[in-house]
């Protein structure tokens, strides 16, 4: 992550927005709701300034888009409550029909909140929890622990199929770290194969009922894992040479890790 992205909307804005409102209406009347000294036109250029490099960072407030979006519409319904009670002390015969509430309905200030999201979004984006090296790790020991497997040979077998990308995709659809297909995936109840936790668990789970079944044969486990158990078993004297290149670096991995 490049940095952290911010929103912050002080409160000075939104007195000053109040006071520039209600001279403009009193000077040109409530069609000014609309004109380019307008609150809808302040506030937008107010967004449209603050962020990381803004003018008001030591008060910044991290948000993501939905919540951005939900500070707008606070911002309308606490707007709209100040400027009728401004109004009001300043002319008890004011009403609600002739004040202009357009502004409410106008777009440009979601608009700008939009951009400056979107902005900060594709800035940053959004990481997976346990998608670092070292909550892998943690990932790796609980599930080789849970299923009684050499956590050096998880760990091997994870970076020769994905080298610890959470989202790794191939060209044939097996997904995330330990590369399940989406059979095998089903077969073992997981909801998101790009889940690290869902996904390392029961890559292990696999390869555990693949060595229990070869009697702790590794080179006959990685083999079924890598070209499946059915082709392996019908047709042993065919091993891919790529199930083999397969085989040799993950030992190749593990005997690094060991030594």
């Amino acid at each position: 992550m490049k940095g952290p992205s911010h929103i912050n909307i002080s409160s000075d804005i939104y007195r000053a927005a109040a006071r520039h409102h209600k001279q403009n209406a009193a000077e040109a009347g409530a069609n000014t709701a609309k004109g380019p000294g307008s609150f809808s036109s302040l506030l937008a250029e107010s967004i449209e300034g603050v962020g990381p490099r803004g003018d008001y960072p030591h008060n910044a407030v991290p948000m993501d888009r939905d919540q951005a979006l939900k500070l707008y519409e606070v911002i309308q319904v606490r707007m709209n409550d100040s400027l009728v009670r401004a109004l009001s002390e300043s002319d008890e015969n004011n009403t609600l029909d002739e004040f202009n509430f357009d502004w409410m309905e106008n777009s440009a200030v979601e608009r700008q909140v939009e951009l400056y999201v979107s902005k900060i979004q594709q800035a940053t984006p959004q990481k997976k929890p346990g998608s670092s090296r070292t909550e892998i790790n943690n990932i790796i020991a609980h599930a080789s622990k849970t299923y009684k497997v050499d956590p050096d040979l998880v760990e091997a077998v994870v970076r020769a199929e994905s080298d610890f990308n959470v989202n790794c995709t191939s060209s044939k659809g097996a997904m995330g770290l330990m590369q399940l297909m989406p059979e095998t995936a089903k077969e073992l109840g997981v909801k998101d194969s790009y889940d690290p936790v869902e996904n390392i668990m029961a890559g292990t789970r696999y390869l555990k009922g693949l060595l229990d079944r070869y009697d702790g044969n590794v080179a006959l486990a990685l083999a079924a894992y890598n070209w499946g158990m059915g082709n392996l078993e019908r047709h042993p004297e065919r091993l891919p040479r790529e199930t083999q290149t397969y085989i040799a670096r993950v030992n190749n991995f593990l005997n690094q890790q060991k030594t």
